[in-house]
């Protein structure tokens, strides 16, 4: 494989999810982890459960870093998101609940 291959397979390998908070893991996987746990959210929403997570206050000047990061993942389509009353809504879209419904076979 070329280094190009490479670098393309990197830009563009599956989201990973973290399954626990890491205060020392970088500041892409918190936000992830953030937005994983809140389902969707702003970027001022995803800020203020990292900061409950981190155990500190929300920074004004923080919200520039996650939605630089956020819009990163959106535009890579990594992440879903939608605007809402001027600001963007960010999630996963990932399911969360099982499937409830019946499939009848006979209908497929």
């Amino acid at each position: 494989m070329d280094k190009q291959d490479e670098l393309f397979n990197e830009a563009h390998r599956p989201l990973h999810v973290p399954a626990n908070y890491d205060p020392h893991d970088t500041l892409q996987n918190q936000l992830i982890f953030a937005l994983a746990e809140i389902f969707k959210g702003s970027v001022r929403a995803i800020g203020a459960k990292l900061a409950e997570l981190k155990n500190t206050t929300q920074q004004e000047a923080d919200l520039f870093a996650y939605e630089k990061i956020l819009k990163d993942l959106f535009d890579r389509g990594l992440i879903k998101g939608s605007e809402h009353d001027g600001e963007m809504v960010y999630n996963l879209s990932k399911e969360t609940h099982s499937h409830r419904g019946n499939i009848n076979p006979r209908l497929l």
